[in-house]
């Protein structure tokens, strides 16, 4: 029912990718036992209480709006950079020992929460040199936690707002010469 919902429900691959997520593990442990007893935990809970609460009055356009501000984005291991005009720029806060993605990721939520925080009910079109960062926004969530987690934390940003995100991936970015050697 979640999956069939994606055309009528506005972000709602950030209200299954979790509950994926749990079943797979699951089935994992209990070696594709469809019939064995799970137990859900608090995150897995508030996602189910959210769909039997809220299903009968979302809604989603079918025409997608237009984006009207562009927000570029590029992470490398000691730091981040974002631009929406203006430049935006920090090194981590400590050695981040996470995967690239997962930067990207964070480097996205970064930029949001630095360059957009005014913004509300507009369409916001994240530009990025990182393919799996651009679609784990398009699809709305991974079944990778790591990465869903983050996902999890940029839709909720932008869905307390109003604002809708798209990614595109463009090719090489120039922002990592702006972080590794800033002026």
């Amino acid at each position: 029912m979640t999956v069939a919902s994606d055309p009528a429900v506005e972000v709602v691959p950030l209200r299954y990718k979790y509950l994926e997520i749990v079943r797979n593990g699951e089935l994992a442990r209990s070696h594709g036992d469809y019939y064995s007893t799970i137990t859900l935990d608090n995150h897995a809970r508030r996602l189910i209480n959210w769909w039997i609460n809220n299903i009968d009055t979302q809604s989603k356009s079918l025409q997608p709006s237009s984006p009207q501000i562009e927000m570029f984005s590029d992470a490398c291991l000691t730091g981040w950079g974002a631009t929406l005009g203006d430049a935006k720029t920090g090194h981590w806060a400590h050695v981040e020992p996470d995967h690239i993605n997962v930067l990207e990721l964070k480097t996205i939520l970064l930029g949001l929460k630095s360059l957009c925080k005014d913004y509300k009910d507009t369409h916001i079109r994240l530009r990025s040199d990182n393919s799996k960062a651009v679609a784990c926004i398009d699809r709305g969530g991974s079944i990778k936690p790591n990465l869903n987690a983050v996902i999890e934390n940029i839709s909720a940003w932008a869905e307390s707002r109003g604002i809708t995100l798209s990614a595109e991936y463009i090719k090489g970015l120039i922002m990592l010469r702006q972080i590794e050697n800033p002026e």
